[in-house]
């Protein structure tokens, strides 16, 4: 199991929504601890993707900053529990792409 920082945690980023009720963000501050102010723009996230997101920093923490990271789709699929990590990869290259492209 992987962890997030405190104001992630306590925040609405990662929602426990079912796929159909998710809205859509634009430009919306969302609830968060009164030290902490995070904008987001597009679906809404779940629980789902916040086991995603946990994974993809625990992985790039062990590269130097501004190196490439390389992941394994399957081996990261098994570390977040994934019961498909073997047979279906085909999600995990949407949603890592998602969560690893550079910021800029």
């Amino acid at each position: 199991m992987r962890t997030m920082p405190n104001y992630i945690a306590r925040s609405s980023l990662f929602a426990p929504v079912a796929p159909r009720r998710k809205k859509m963000h634009k430009d919306t501050v969302l609830v968060s601890r009164g030290d902490a102010v995070i904008k987001f723009w597009g679906e809404q996230l779940d629980v789902a993707q916040a086991d995603v997101w946990m994974q993809a920093m625990h992985e790039v923490s062990k590269q130097p900053l501004g190196e490439p990271v390389v992941i394994n789709r399957a081996a990261f699929l098994k570390a977040i529990g994934s019961r498909r990590a073997i047979t279906n990869t085909r999600g995990c290259t949407t949603v890592c792409n998602l969560w690893l492209l550079p910021c800029g």
